[in-house]
């Protein structure tokens, strides 16, 4: 069955030749990603999103086949419809140290496989702010934010009920993409709520977080262990965590 995926623009890069003249009658089984391009003379990401489609639409592949759409539209329809996940109850319990790194939602990305929803289920701004966070009357929340997403962090703190403070900037020593300048960092806002006090003078780190980038999303666990002694007694609370820590309650779909 003779595929001819004109036009199928995959991760990030123009068409070439070899994507253009995608044949087989799908993708054979069994065999790696890099094998299953080189033996279809393809980009290995023109092979996972094509795999996609046919994992999760394969009725949708005779519109390919013919020259009707791209499979990057396809797939861009698939991830759209996708139904909601049900959401995760909230942690029991009033916690005074507040760490969030929210999914933000961005409006555009030139390829489908720079989407954040690649690495994971994002949520819109007003579905972040509707969360009823289980913090104390008196709680500090360090809340992470890209540059693109400052302002909208801005509301979430306030939202949520805190009073913007400060913020630090994490270096990740690695140069990623962008449109006005190439993002080489990120932003942890400060807020508190009620009375809470900053941490002793001689606890207070750098504003200048620097450690090396690792996979997409992840944090510098330095930061946890800097809270935990900015706030010994603590009752430490991690909102959208992706894995469980000791002295911390984590609520997240990934944990």
């Amino acid at each position: 069955m003779a595929s001819r995926l004109a036009n199928m623009t995959v991760g990030g890069d123009r068409p070439s030749k070899k994507d253009n003249n995608f044949d087989s009658a799908f993708l054979p089984n069994g065999i790696s990603q890099s094998e299953a391009a080189k033996m279809l003379n393809v980009s290995e990401r023109m092979v996972r999103t094509v795999k996609a489609i046919e994992r999760e639409a394969p009725e949708r592949l005779g519109e390919i086949n013919s020259g009707k759409e791209t499979a990057t539209k396809i797939y861009k329809l698939i991830k759209r419809a996708e139904p909601p996940a049900e959401p995760l109850p909230l942690p029991l319990g009033i916690y005074n140290v507040i760490y969030a790194d929210p999914p933000w939602k961005y409006d555009f990305s030139e390829t489908t496989t720079r989407e954040i929803e690649n690495q994971y289920s994002t949520m819109s701004l007003d579905e972040i702010k509707a969360i009823p966070i289980p913090a104390d009357e008196n709680s500090v929340l360090f809340l992470w934010a890209t540059a693109p997403k400052l302002l909208e962090a801005i509301e979430v703190m306030q939202a949520w009920g805190y009073q913007y403070k400060s913020n630090a900037v994490w270096d990740k020593k690695i140069i990623g993409l962008g449109y006005w300048f190439r993002g080489q960092h990120e932003l942890l806002l400060v807020g508190t709520k009620g009375h809470f006090s900053p941490p002793a003078q001689e606890l207070r780190i750098s504003s200048v977080i620097e450690s090396k980038r690792t996979k997409h999303s992840k944090k510098p666990d330095l930061i946890y262990e800097t809270l935990e002694k900015m706030f010994p007694a603590g009752k430490f609370l991690e909102m959208f965590a992706r894995d469980s820590r000791d002295k911390w309650t984590s609520w997240g779909n990934e944990c």
